[in-house]
């Protein structure tokens, strides 16, 4: 499977692995974990229910492969043993085949192998090893996209909620726009205080959702895969749409502001 050795060797030819004493590798996290970063290659391991049974050979930990991820992509990789068995020694086996090429058109060819091996053995299943991967990843693509379709929901609602509250801070503010205009301030003024004043709630609020960002970073990070919880293209991209959202929604009712008649502003007409 393309696991480096990082110490000691491999499992010895599988043909010869009929007698005792059985041999075994273990993996890089298992180390880390159980031996404290020690060597275990020539180190010996049983499993429980051997120490009840006296005939039972203890393992030889022959070597040391690099961690892979067995259980799933997104899960970080475990401690494990991987024991040398025999040919045939498994009840219910899955091999895998090293190709050079197209594999597709080794499945003929691997079946009266697999039968050489064992007879009574049914191949059945035979895929690719990138087809096992993308079924792997059904379930969190289908995660993804329903949680993308709830995000999206969400950016809308907070778009149009965004829209609404400057709007309405704007048109509120239009007997103010009209005193300012009576004592000169010329209608470019008035836009960009309105704006200045909404980018400054608009930076108050990017950064208090950066940081509540980065304080649920752990928590979202096991929920995702393949992007960091802080992946900086996900984060512009929203505050840029809420930035246009922002920019659009003080713009439109301060330029209407700021043309109209400063009396009629005053009397509130």
């Amino acid at each position: 499977m393309g696991a480096p050795l990082v110490a000691g060797t491999d499992c010895p030819d599988l043909r010869t692995l009929s007698a005792p004493p059985p041999k075994a590798l273990v993996n890089r996290r298992f180390v880390e974990l159980f031996a404290k970063g020690h060597n275990l290659v020539g180190q010996h391991i049983r499993f429980l229910q051997d120490l009840v049974t006296p005939d039972a050979q203890a393992m030889e930990i022959v070597g040391v492969a690099g961690d892979l991820r067995e259980d799933a992509l997104n899960v970080a990789p475990g401690p494990y043993l991987y024991v040398c068995i025999a040919p045939g020694g498994w009840p219910d086996p899955e091999y895998v085949v090293r190709a050079q090429g197209s594999p597709g058109t080794l499945e003929q060819a691997i079946r009266p192998i697999a039968h050489q091996i064992d007879p009574t053995r049914a191949v059945f299943g035979v895929k690719t090893v990138p087809e096992v991967l993308n079924e792997s990843l059904d379930e969190p693509r289908l995660k993804s996209r329903v949680v993308t379709v709830f995000a999206l929901a969400a950016m809308l609602l907070a778009a149009v909620g965004l829209y609404s509250l400057v709007a309405l801070v704007v048109t509120a503010r239009t007997r103010e726009i009209g005193v300012r205009m009576t004592l000169g301030a010329e209608p470019r003024q008035i836009v960009g205080q309105l704006m200045a004043g909404v980018g400054r709630l608009l930076a108050i609020g990017a950064a208090a959702g950066l940081l509540m960002t980065w304080m649920a970073d752990r928590l979202l990070r096991t929920q995702l895969f393949g992007v960091n919880a802080t992946d900086s293209a996900t984060l512009a991209g929203a505050l840029l749409t809420l930035a246009m959202v922002a920019a659009v929604a003080a713009f439109v009712p301060a330029r209407r502001a700021a043309r109209i008649d400063p009396l009629a502003a005053i009397r509130g007409e």
